[in-house]
């Protein structure tokens, strides 16, 4: 389960992060603005289905989860 901390919507995508026990993580949810509003109106936690991938942008290179699937999380 992890907590929505930032969610933005872009044309191809949700760039944002999801924090789990105090930890940030870079995420992206490729084709998915229609659950633009669904992930950021989540004020509890989300279950997740991602993938790690390695970016590069401004010459940093950092991990960051590739969304395939979210759902609000299942106790």
């Amino acid at each position: 389960m992890l907590q929505v901390f930032e969610c933005v919507s872009v044309r191809n995508g949700l760039p944002g992060a999801l924090r789990q026990d105090g930890r940030v993580f870079r995420a992206v949810a490729w084709r998915a603005a229609e659950k633009h509003e669904q992930i950021n109106g989540s004020k509890s936690a989300i279950d997740v289905a991602f993938s790690l991938e390695q970016n590069q942008y401004n010459g940093e290179t950092y991990v960051e989860l590739t969304l395939a699937d979210l759902r609000p999380a299942q106790s």
